[in-house]
């Protein structure tokens, strides 16, 4: 559960899924999530090329597609600012069966075809096709069509570096130290159709290894958890504020 506004309601909608455990991101990370997510995300840059191309195939005019994909990868990056070290360039084709209108993709870990590659290449179309719609849906009688080339080109990023605290090892839990708790606010609790006085805790001093059982709602900066009654927050090992059932 992410965002200012989803700690708030997750603990509702994940009782009415049957979740059992809600993660909450590292406490202020929480409101910035989507952002965390891109900015340590590898660069990608996905580039494709459409040519319709009928079995019997040809290996020049396919490496020669998949040598424009690459040219135009590299000079993207280049246009970026970023650096060629450790890229990553993962082929792939589309294909079906002639005939059809849908494609499955093919991966081509090899980047470049050699003599004799059709067998392997329609063998591993095959074995794609009827993982996703099932055993002998496929027709190896028939004529193949290559429709589109794909490059997806990564680099990596650096990666945040997460830290455990070993005091959060037992899920016990401890209580939460005094100066973490706010005072109390008047919340109307609809299963207990009733307000109730309730505890509320300043969850940037809850540490980890730390336990607050519902109802409570618990603050941060940016984000709010609210605990109805049978919900506990526990503190894991990273700082992640953990909601379960009790």
């Amino acid at each position: 559960a992410f965002g200012g506004a989803g700690p708030a309601h997750a603990a509702v909608f994940a009782a009415e899924l049957g979740v059992k455990r809600i993660v909450i991101p590292q406490k202020k990370t929480a409101s910035v999530w989507c952002a965390f997510g891109a900015a340590a995300s590898p660069i990608l840059h996905i580039h494709e090329h459409v040519e319709i191309m009928a079995s019997p195939f040809s290996e020049e005019r396919i490496n020669a597609a998949l040598e424009l994909l690459e040219k135009r990868a590299r000079s993207s990056l280049s246009r970026d600012g970023v650096e060629s070290a450790g890229l990553q360039l993962e082929f792939a084709l589309d294909m079906r069966h002639k005939g059809q209108i849908n494609e499955v993709e093919v991966a081509l870990p090899e980047g470049r075809l050699g003599a004799g590659f059709e067998p392997a290449l329609f063998d591993r179309f095959f074995t794609r096709y009827e993982e996703l719609y099932g055993r002998s849906s496929s027709f190896h009688l028939s004529r193949l069509e290559i429709v589109t080339f794909r490059l997806r080109a990564k680099v990596p990023t650096a990666s945040p570096q997460l830290v455990r605290d070993d005091r959060a090892s037992s899920q016990g839990g401890f209580d939460p130290a005094p100066g973490a708790r706010r005072g109390e606010r008047l919340v109307y609790w609809e299963t207990l159709k009733a307000v109730r006085k309730t505890p509320v805790f300043d969850g940037e001093r809850l540490e980890p290894g730390t336990a607050v059982e519902g109802p409570a709602v618990v603050e941060t900066t940016d984000t709010t958890a609210i605990l109805p009654p049978g919900r506990r927050l526990f503190v894991d090992a990273f700082g992640n504020f953990e909601i379960a059932l009790l």
